[in-house]
């Protein structure tokens, strides 16, 4: 992955989705999963405006801060 993400050793996952052509690259740091918005859509099946959706209301409902989340 080349989102500017720091380099460390990444683990891969391979979700295929139900006509199997989904394929989505994690990478772990600190044991958090770390996820472009792109790879959430593709996760999700979604569309990128509605993850960020989600993400904005995550972070006005303060369930998260974006200091904590965004890199």
């Amino acid at each position: 992955m080349t989102d500017n993400l720091p380099e460390t050793q990444s683990n891969i996952l391979i979700y295929q989705s139900e006509d199997g052509q989904t394929r989505i690259d994690v990478q772990l740091i600190d044991e958090t999963v770390w996820l472009t918005q792109k790879l959430m859509a593709e996760l999700f099946q979604k569309n990128v405006r509605t993850i960020n959706e989600h993400i904005k209301n995550i972070y006005s409902e303060g369930e998260l801060v974006p200091e904590a989340t965004i890199r």
